[in-house]
């Protein structure tokens, strides 16, 4: 299986894969899309490294960054769940800055 996910700005993907991996899914890859992918890439890394530790599993998913715009068509209602990734970059620095690239790191002083 092969779970496609914009994990990052809101719990409900990071969740959805430590419950997959907990469970037992036979997960073979994660794609990030729809966002910021590389960052969520490294999101879902951080989260499959936490899980590692309990469930061996988890090392042997690949996490692949996939495309941020839609392959086909237009995609609309992106902004309407999640936000434009510039929003979301304060969440993302308090729970994970090393995810996030340098320049966009706050400081925690």
């Amino acid at each position: 299986m092969v779970l496609f996910t914009d994990i990052g700005k809101d719990p409900d993907d990071a969740f959805a894969l430590t419950y997959a991996v907990i469970a037992g899914v036979p997960l073979k890859a994660i794609v990030t899309t729809c966002t910021d992918c590389e960052t969520s890439a490294c999101i879902a890394k951080n989260v499959l490294e936490g899980l590692a530790g309990r469930y061996p599993t988890a090392n042997a998913i690949k996490v692949l960054v996939g495309s941020s715009k839609p392959l086909k068509g237009s995609y609309s209602h992106r902004n309407i769940y999640h936000g434009p990734f510039e929003q979301s970059k304060t969440t993302l620095d308090r729970f994970v800055p090393e995810a996030l690239p340098e320049k966009d790191r706050k400081s925690t002083r």
